[in-house]
Parts: C-alpha cells; sequence; structure tokens
C-alpha cells in the first residue's frame, strides 16, 4: 500500500522542478524573468507592472525588498514588499495576499507608522 495518494504524489511533483517543498497557505512558488515569485498571484502582477513600467506609468519597480523596522536605535526586524515603486513622486508598497496573518498585519502598520507609506494589498 502507497504512503500517499495519487493525488497527494501529484500534488507535490508541481515542486520538483522548482525544488521547493509544498507550501503552508497553499501558493504555488512560480519564476518569472529569472525572479522566484511566491505565488501565481504574485507573478500576474509583478508580469502588470512590468507592463506598467514599460509603459512609463510607474518607475523604479523592485521586487522583494527589504525594509528595516526600528523602534528608537533599534531594529526589531524587516518587512520584506512583494514590489515597490515610484508612481511619480510618491512611492507605493504593493503585496499579494491569500491570507493577511497577524504577524504581516503588525508589520504593515508598523511600516506605515515608520516610513508614512500605507501597503496596497492585492486579493487573490
Amino acid at each position: 500500500m502507497s504512503r500517499w495518494s495519487s493525488k497527494e504524489l501529484t500534488r507535490r511533483s508541481r515542486f520538483v522542478d522548482l525544488d521547493i517543498p509544498r507550501r503552508k497557505y497553499g501558493n504555488t512558488p512560480t519564476k518569472v524573468d529569472g525572479i522566484l515569485l511566491d505565488s501565481a498571484l504574485e507573478a500576474k502582477r509583478y508580469a502588470e507592472l512590468v507592463l506598467l513600467q514599460k509603459a512609463r506609468k510607474i518607475a523604479c519597480l523592485r521586487v522583494h525588498n527589504r525594509w528595516p523596522l526600528f523602534v528608537g536605535q533599534v531594529q526589531l526586524g524587516y518587512y520584506e514588499s512583494d514590489f515597490d515603486y515610484l508612481e511619480g513622486d510618491k512611492p507605493v508598497i504593493e503585496d499579494c495576499k491569500g491570507v493577511a496573518t497577524a504577524l504581516y498585519r503588525w508589520k504593515a502598520k508598523h511600516l506605515a507608522a515608520q516610513y508614512g507609506i500605507e501597503i496596497t494589498e492585492i486579493r487573490a
């Protein structure tokens, strides 16, 4: 008797070529332009942002940029944005979300307080 069902084996085999284990929230890591993105939603949004940058609607697109989070002079950690870019002269931070965890919500509030930038959530 097999340890896993054929359905589980099929689901697990999707990650063999990326050498990534199955994810906690069921997202499928996707590689686009040599960049490993955390989900299909993130890959779709990345493609849209690249087109917007080519059309010069946005500038300075960055993927998985780390924003340090401080209290006074002490760095508590960091927030890693899915995307950030400039829209005109206004900075925009985007996060593609399927599940908004408590830690994410805390970091989003901390980032808004520290940098004055609200995170734009892209929902599944």
